[in-house]
């Protein structure tokens, strides 16, 4: 069932564009490197780079067999896509991204997933249909300005709970 221990913590809300998985210091250098290559100038063509969380869905088909819960990110142009397919090909061509994990990305923010649920062990979904009904489409976190694609250690966090950034590439 639904539980606090399911909640993202709202401080880490974030979206992600890809998990590289960089297990030595040569392949963190690379990261750190390709990230701060990243010119994104050409394609924010001098505008900031404008989302807005609204309405919720979830991953599965299920909705009585939720595992994770996330807001919609709805973009007003087709940059943010240029961006990510951006960042993924920088990463693929580097080599840090396994070629299963280079995909178009499915930009969400999650807000509760059963992985986080207290005394770990199986996953055990959560009935997602009196949420959906209540606040579904009507769930809405407003407008939000992206500054950056950071690169964050998981795990790891800073003193205002939000995650470690290693490097950001600014945009």
């Amino acid at each position: 069932g639904i539980e606090d221990s399911i909640f993202w913590d709202p401080r880490q809300l974030h979206l992600t564009l890809g998990m590289l998985k960089l297990y030595s210091a040569q392949r963190r250098h690379a990261a750190r490197t390709a990230i701060k290559a990243l010119d994104l100038k050409d394609v924010l063509g001098g505008e900031p780079m404008k989302i807005r969380l609204r309405g919720l869905e979830y991953m599965n088909d299920d909705p009585s067999e939720v595992d994770v819960l996330y807001m919609k990110v709805e973009v007003p142009d087709r940059r943010l896509e240029d961006i990510c397919e951006r960042v993924i090909e920088t990463f693929t061509d580097a080599e840090l991204l396994l070629p299963q994990d280079a995909r178009p990305v499915k930009l969400h923010a999650t807000v509760m997933n059963t992985r986080l649920r207290a005394g770990g062990g199986k996953r055990q979904g959560f009935d997602a249909r009196k949420v959906l009904a209540v606040h579904g489409a009507d769930f809405d976190l407003g407008e939000h300005k992206l500054d950056g694609i950071h690169l964050s250690q998981r795990g790891v966090f800073d003193d205002d709970g939000y995650y470690h950034c290693v490097v950001k590439a600014s945009m």
